[in-house]
């Protein structure tokens, strides 16, 4: 009787604990994904007088790099 219950507590102890870790990943990875969505809306940059802010930084970004990289092919 006292075996049964020692395996049924341990059982109910590895699924509780099972739980548990599956619940510190979801907190984990949204509070990553939270943080990467403040990194972001926090970017700012400043070019010609004009302020992009957010996901338009990358854009301008990409734009300035394809401007370079055209003006490197045209060069050659």
């Amino acid at each position: 009787m006292q075996r049964d219950e020692l395996k049924k507590t341990r059982e109910e102890f590895e699924l509780s604990n099972k739980t548990l870790l599956k619940q510190q990943f979801e907190n984990t990875f949204f509070n990553m994904i939270k943080l990467n969505h403040n990194i972001l809306k926090d970017l700012k940059l400043e070019k010609n007088e004009k302020v992009f802010s957010g996901r338009y930084v990358f854009e301008q970004q990409y734009e300035q790099l394809k401007r370079y990289i055209n003006l490197l092919i045209v060069k050659k």
